[in-house]
């Protein structure tokens, strides 16, 4: 309801300048602001009412979509000038705020628990090397871009900051370049996990762009494997807390594994681990990747160091 009010006064307010400014500038800005608050009257009619307000939208979509390109490019530079002069884990941290921001939009609202759940989550994944006013500040020109955007846009608007970071580090061959991918979904996975209220249109917009990014299904199950891997972890607190069967259960949904699975299937996919995660491949990325990076690769051996023993005891 409080997007319908909005709408409406945004449209109000548009129409009154368009009267009554006097000036070529008002007019043009007043019929801008008329259209964006019909917009969202539109778009919050339809939310509460679960149905659309119009068959065809075309004609509409086609101008607010022309007027959509001109703010995501203003996005754009805004995330790019505050950059500048930024380390690359700095940068990296900084797009993670702005995709979390991006998926907890999809589903409508951004709420301060699920701001919260990315402050705790960065200050865990990058351990004193969060700068809060930094993200904050990138926290609310995302938000800021996205409050008129409907879900398709907020899509496309996610893939172009991921595009962004992909273009600072166009420098690395192109199989490194695909390994930080991995490393940035992978983070990206678990602190929406955190969040605990990973809804049908967040899990939704991070599998469309994983596959308009090309990231093999392979790879998606990588990363998702390894994100509840950590997040079933973290419920018992220290490992040394979590019941023999409980690891077991957790270390074959990490890897994939069935319940009968043989040795030959366990040393198959913990390769396939080895292979993305194994951190001698991101000494280039500099010392705080490589630690990520590592991280990752410590938890996967430790599952399957526990299926290793496991199967022994069976045969």
């Amino acid at each position: 309801m409080f997007q319908l009010f909005l709408g409406v006064l945004l449209y109000l307010f548009g129409l009154w300048l368009f009267f009554f400014s006097g000036t070529l500038l008002g007019f043009v800005i007043g019929i801008l602001i008329s259209i964006n608050g019909l917009k969202i009257i539109i778009d919050s009619y339809e939310r509460i009412r679960g149905k659309k307000l119009f068959q065809s939208e075309g004609n509409f979509n086609l101008f607010f979509d022309h007027n959509n390109h001109f703010a995501q490019r203003h996005f754009h530079k805004l995330l790019q000038r505050e950059f500048e002069g930024k380390s690359a884990i700095e940068i990296l941290v900084a797009i993670l705020s702005s995709l979390c921001t991006h998926l907890a939009k999809a589903d409508g609202s951004i709420s301060e628990k699920e701001m919260q759940t990315l402050k705790a989550s960065l200050n865990e994944n990058f351990s004193g090397m969060v700068d809060h006013t930094f993200i904050a500040r990138i926290v609310r020109i995302t938000t800021n871009h996205l409050n008129y955007l409907n879900y398709h846009q907020i899509l496309n608007s996610a893939l172009n900051v991921t595009r962004i970071y992909l273009d600072l580090v166009e420098y690395l061959p192109r199989q490194e370049r695909e390994q930080i991918l991995l490393l940035l979904f992978t983070i990206l996975y678990e602190i929406v996990l955190a969040d605990e209220t990973f809804s049908k249109a967040k899990e939704s917009m991070f599998s469309a762009l994983l596959d308009i990014l090309g990231v093999n299904l392979e790879y998606q199950e990588i990363i998702k494997r390894t994100a509840y891997y950590k997040f079933n972890q973290k419920k018992y607190g220290k490992t040394t807390n979590i019941p023999r069967d409980i690891k077991i259960e957790n270390a074959k949904k990490l890897l994939g594994l069935g319940d009968n699975f043989t040795k030959d299937e366990l040393e198959k996919t913990w390769k396939k681990f080895a292979i993305a995660y194994h951190p001698d491949k991101y000494h280039n990325q500099g010392e705080d990747v490589y630690k990520l990076m590592n991280q990752k690769f410590v938890e996967a051996k430790e599952a399957y160091d526990i299926l290793s023993e496991y199967i022994k005891t069976q045969g």
